[in-house]
């Protein structure tokens, strides 16, 4: 349920938080340079696993530095791929990259006496984390969602906690429901990106990897069965139903949303209550969204199957087809002899009895013609087929 003043607020609030033109590297046609450098920074300076930074930031340089090395490690690898190398020296590609990053608002410049510091602003590097997290997602396990969901709720009732823990409930519950119902969009739009002309190998292998390993969700196979955690939603559900109907319970987290995230204004505090629980409601959906997205991978796993039957079959025959073809030379060497006889005896071929050329021309139209269709699988479309075969059997004739 979308609370109009919360989402408006919202709407407004995005760019009063980060730079305005923070996207503006992300967007340039060397964008996936710029995300390099950034991933970089932030694992070498600004992350949480980069050493502790000094509090008054790094010497420009040093980072100057660090772009650098990335670029450089960016061109080896392009040379590795034949790529011809840029012809700005690379100081120079460095320093042009860290003043772009820097105008966007990504690296902050302060002068300490004549030392220019960089850092990179707490809430730009807050924005890179979760974008980082993002690129990084892989399977979710819904167990441990659900679990964590039940856990915070029941130290709601159980043990008093505060709006903190019903607040962090309703953003898991949220980002599950989310998760599951993009799982479905990201097992279509795989599938459509899948290419029928590709190998056989490749495809099973861009199937596995990306359906399998990043878009799935970890514990698919378990979500039907009652030792779920998923299977009690109804008991967290009526849990959630019970904080919300409970007036003791009930004022004492609208006063803490009032007093820590509304600065005391008790409508909003409400609509923010309000908004928290209607997010747990929501985790009765679940199951609409796991029925979609059944069909998603059923719908996935027929095309796949399609697909690797067809190649299969095409292949299925193939020891048939050359057995038969040995036949086949073996039978019209035969037939073929009075020809061959007339040719290696220096006969012009205009020359030879015309029943020897018929059927020396017969076995290689025959024999053109089993070709064609050995390179067809059985369910091919006949029109295709008997194509080729024409046109093999033309090129037989005009050798003759």
């Amino acid at each position: 349920m979308a609370i109009p003043d919360l989402v408006t607020s919202a709407e407004r609030g995005l760019f009063g938080r980060i730079p305005s033109r923070l996207f503006a590297p992300l967007a340039a046609p060397n964008r996936q340079q710029h995300w390099q450098l950034l991933c970089a920074l932030y694992e070498r300076r600004f992350g949480p696993d980069a050493p502790f930074p000094p509090s008054h930031g790094f010497h420009w340089r040093e980072i100057a530095r660090d772009i650098e090395d990335e670029l450089a490690a960016l061109d080896a690898r392009a040379a590795a791929a034949n790529a011809e190398p840029p012809l700005t020296p690379l100081v120079i590609r460095a320093n042009e990259d860290f003043h772009q990053l820097k105008e966007a608002g990504w690296l902050r410049v302060e002068l300490r006496g004549v030392k220019q510091m960089v850092t990179m602003p707490p809430v730009v590097a807050h924005f890179m984390g979760l974008l980082v997290e993002f690129a990084q997602t892989g399977p979710v396990f819904v167990a441990g969602k659900v679990r964590s969901i039940e856990a915070n709720l029941r130290l709601i009732v159980r043990e008093n906690a505060e709006g903190d823990t019903l607040q962090e409930a309703a953003s898991q519950t949220r980002s599950l429901l989310e998760h599951v119902r993009n799982t479905g969009n990201s097992v279509r739009e795989l599938m459509l990106s899948m290419d029928p002309t590709i190998s056989t190998a490749t495809y099973v292998r861009t199937y596995f990897d990306r359906f399998i390993q990043r878009v799935f969700i970890g514990d698919y196979g378990e979500l039907r069965t009652r030792e779920h955690p998923i299977s009690r939603k109804q008991e967290i559900i009526q849990t959630v139903e019970h904080i919300h109907t409970s007036a003791e319970l009930r004022e004492r987290l609208i006063a803490w949303y009032s007093a820590k995230r509304t600065s005391g204004d008790m409508r909003r505090a409400e609509l923010l209550f309000e908004r928290d629980i209607q997010r747990l409601i929501d985790l009765k959906r679940i199951d609409e969204y796991l029925d979609r997205l059944d069909e998603e991978v059923r719908r996935a796993n027929k095309q796949a199957l399609v697909f690797l039957d067809f190649r299969l079959r095409a292949l299925r025959p193939l020891d048939h087809l050359v057995k038969h073809a040995i036949a086949g030379v073996l039978a019209g060497a035969a037939e073929a002899a009075p020809f061959a006889s007339a040719v290696e005896r220096g006969v012009p071929a205009c020359e030879c009895p015309v029943s020897s050329i018929r059927q020396a021309s017969s076995f290689r139209e025959g024999t053109a013609r089993g070709f064609a269709r050995s390179r067809y699988p059985p369910n091919a479309p006949a029109a295709t087929a008997r194509d080729a075969g024409t046109a093999a059997a033309r090129v037989a004739r005009q050798r003759v």
